[in-house]
């Protein structure tokens, strides 16, 4: 089914309760400090920017 193919993939029979959810909280967080990395550096380009500008 199309719309299953936008939620993450998680598979129905877990090995471990705890394997496969760190295995898939690693993943997820790698993803997002990957995100937050990037939206530091734009934040912080902002900053410069802000800073050059004299008010």
């Amino acid at each position: 089914a199309p719309s299953s193919e936008k939620k993450p993939k998680i598979t129905p029979q877990l090995p471990g309760p705890n394997v496969s959810s760190m295995d898939l909280d690693s993943r997820y967080s790698k993803k997002v400090n990957k995100e937050e990395k990037k939206l530091h550096k734009e934040k912080e380009e902002l900053v410069e920017a802000t800073k050059e500008t004299p008010r």
